[in-house]
């Protein structure tokens, strides 16, 4: 293990020191939990055994690329997989060597960093979910553990869209600039390394406009705007080529499908040439790839242990999402606006998914808003029909 390798290690177990507020001692005691399986199965994947979504096409061709790129120079471009390839590179100079527990502990250390705003976050909604109640559901999640313990770009945007939100419920609720104007800082570099993200950030913040206009907060509103300007000019050649892909694997074959290229051929191409399988849904409607988003695969569909996992965690998702028409909605504005992107992000994700895995993949960037919705709409409805049940003295606080 090299020096950088090792403060980046440091750093992340440091990360409780400099919230004391936030981690009380069980709270604590589940954090370090969750970096020690991290850790678990970075080594398991490095050594020992092979851990899915931990070395898969896209991981290999990240760091393929950049290592090529730490050897030969970086490309200096300013989207997608070129901008992440070349910061892998970066970190690979300041290491010393080309390593894959390096950008593996980076992104460990952004797991950190995204526990930090996700306890901010449910401290300034008013939640009452107990910090280690809503810590040991969203770091323990099988997917997100593995997502965040790879190269890949999931822990990165993870943590850009809750700092993101935060930022944004805080200027909301408590008229704080700051904050907000480095969310908005934030949000551009994030919208470099994914498409997806890219578009998604556009529509918030045309949402965030809207608010602050409406709150008649002209600061707010001017950062939001110059920072939907920024994006908007940063559609390059290049850029426009990422987003006409997405947007083609979501409506190619649906008006014609004989004068048109296979829905499903197309979407081969903007997701790397990944081979159809049988986790590929089989249908070329939008309407279904969302439904199909939610629920596949079925339970008589199922086959191996990761069909499985897949189905529970559908499950999970599902009656979280139940739970969601309780949310408390009158009382605290911002459930609407949390509840609206939640859907917006997902609709979005849908469109251009075309099997269950990447679609767990693609529900690891929003599960953590997900969980915050649900168990906050759950705690509603214990409160209407069940107010001294015992499930509410588990999870919630009684302030």
């Amino acid at each position: 293990m090299t020096f950088f390798e090792l403060l980046l290690f440091a750093t992340t177990i440091s990360i409780p020191d400099f919230y004391k507020r936030l981690f009380c001692k069980k709270t604590l005691i589940v954090f370090y939990l969750a970096i020690l399986a991290h850790i678990l199965v970075i080594v398991s994947g490095l050594y020992f055994i092979k851990v899915p979504y931990f070395y898969d096409f896209d991981s290999n061709g990240f760091f393929n690329m950049a290592s090529f790129r730490a050897e030969k120079g970086l490309v200096l471009s300013y989207f997608y997989s070129d901008i992440y390839s070349d910061f892998l590179a970066v970190l690979f100079k300041i290491n010393g060597k080309n390593s894959w527990l390096c950008p593996c502990l980076f992104s460990v250390l952004m797991f950190g960093l995204s526990v930090v705003y996700l306890l901010k976050i449910n401290l300034i909604l008013k939640t009452k979910i107990k910090n280690f109640i809503i810590l040991s559901l969203y770091a323990f999640l099988p997917s997100l553990v593995i997502l965040t313990s790879s190269l890949l770009r999931e822990s990165i945007l993870i943590f850009s869209f809750i700092f993101a939100l935060y930022s944004f419920v805080f200027a909301l609720q408590e008229n704080k600039i700051l904050q907000y104007i480095l969310s908005c800082f934030a949000l551009i570099l994030a919208s470099m390394i994914h498409v997806a993200f890219f578009i998604f950030y556009l529509l918030m913040l045309g949402i965030f406009f809207f608010v602050f206009f409406c709150k008649r907060n002209l600061i707010l509103c001017f950062f939001s705007f110059v920072t939907i300007g920024v994006l908007l000019v940063s559609i390059n050649k290049y850029n426009a080529h990422g987003l006409k892909y997405y947007f083609r694997s979501c409506y190619s074959d649906q008006k014609n499908q004989k004068n048109q290229k296979n829905y499903f051929h197309v979407v081969k191409k903007y997701h790397h040439g990944v081979p159809i399988t049988r986790a590929t849904y089989k249908n070329n409607s939008i309407f279904d790839n969302i439904l199909n988003y939610y629920i596949k695969p079925y339970l008589f569909e199922v086959k191996n242990t990761l069909d499985f996992y897949a189905f529970l965690e559908n499950l999970l998702r599902l009656i979280l999402l139940i739970f969601i028409i309780f949310l408390p909605f009158k009382k605290n504005h911002a459930f609407i606006f949390l509840t609206v992107l939640y859907f917006l992000f997902n609709m979005l994700w849908a469109s251009a998914t075309q099997n269950y895995g990447t679609g767990i993949r693609h529900h690891a960037t929003t599960y953590w808003l997900l969980l915050i919705l649900g168990l906050t709409g759950l705690r509603s409805f214990l409160e209407s029909y069940f107010p001294n049940s015992k499930i509410h003295k588990l999870l919630y606080t009684g302030n």
